[in-house]
């Protein structure tokens, strides 16, 4: 009974304190229970704590349909901090990464920093396959867990960020589930901001396949691009709300075609389209396998992954190229 009480009255800031009367490891619950009953609350952060929790709660209630589709679409349970995660997802879509990757390592033990590195270069050469990319996401969370957990111990944390780090461990799950999907985050470098490049493989039968490809950069703005094979030809168009990132697509349009030809496969139209309202959520959404996969000959999936996945790596270098020339 003890043991539970206790739970029910942890803070972190109760904690830091009982921690000041000796080590928290060692102590029985009764122990534990009666230093968190004497912590002194500071009721100005407890009641900012609490009107914070009603305002994202109450966000939860009121999610809108595109956060529904996304937790539904994955088997994702309808709860608060599900609906808090697919949220940021959508409309914060660098959150997590900048969040991940700008956390500075304070524990000399372990570094962190190189296995952050190693991500972004895993994820620039694991865009070949699905089980290339298995390993990368795979890898992402288990330094995400690391980072996660020296950000729960921090001698400073707060309730607040106890709250942010259980929608960013929501996150990572969520993105984990699509990942299985070939829907991946991943993770780069553009204009030196850290961007979640959201890349989709879209099946299809008989040499039919499509690539999705949406991002949302500080520099380059929102941008769409969809690649659909068709036999032996691509047809595919990017589409951005900035006005600046599709003229100049267009003067690299000939050498962004070029970039994206390969052995075989032709590629005679690549459309620029500049759209003020673009919404690359519902354009994600709309990310579905079509036709009876389970019966595809091994050789036409292989050949099928080599396109798209080729075509991914080639986009997603272009964009960096493209960035730097702005």
């Amino acid at each position: 009974d003890c043991a539970k009480e206790a739970f029910g009255r942890m803070t972190p800031e109760g904690m830091e304190q009982a921690a000041t009367q000796g080590t928290i490891d060692e102590m029985t619950p009764e122990e534990l229970l009666w230093q968190l009953k004497q912590t002194q609350v500071d009721e100005g952060l407890e009641e900012e704590y609490y009107r914070e929790q009603i305002e994202e709660f109450a966000k939860a209630r009121g999610a809108e349909e595109q956060v529904l589709k996304l937790l539904t679409g994955y088997d994702m349970p309808i709860t608060a901090y599900n609906v808090l995660a697919a949220n940021q997802m959508l409309h914060n879509r660098n959150g997590m990464f900048k969040t991940l990757f700008e956390h500075k390592d304070e524990e000399p033990d372990v570094d962190l920093e190189a296995a952050k590195q190693g991500i972004l270069e895993d994820f620039a050469e694991a865009v070949k396959t699905p089980e290339d990319m298995a390993k990368a996401q795979k890898k992402l969370a288990d330094v995400a867990e690391n980072v996660m957990k020296t950000m729960a111990e921090a001698k400073d944390v707060q309730s607040f960020d106890i709250r942010d780090l259980k929608i960013l461990r929501q996150e990572i799950e969520l993105g984990t589930k699509m990942a299985k999907e070939e829907n991946y985050a991943i993770p780069v470098l553009v204009a030196d901001e850290y961007t979640n490049i959201q890349l989709k493989i879209v099946r299809g039968t008989e040499k039919r396949g499509r690539l999705d490809v949406v991002f949302d950069s500080p520099k380059l703005g929102k941008v769409a691009a969809r690649f659909q094979i068709q036999g032996e030809k691509v047809k595919g168009y990017i589409a951005s709300d900035s006005n600046d990132t599709i003229e100049n697509l267009k003067k690299q349009q000939d050498m962004l075609q070029e970039q994206l030809s390969m052995e075989g496969t032709l590629y005679p139209n690549l459309d620029m389209i500049q759209s003020e309202g673009l919404d690359i959520n519902q354009f994600a959404l709309d990310s579905r396998t079509y036709g009876d996969i389970s019966k595809q000959p091994q050789e036409e999936y292989e050949v099928q992954t080599k396109t798209l996945y080729g075509l991914a790596k080639v986009f997603i270098g272009a964009v960096k190229q493209l960035a730097k020339a702005e």
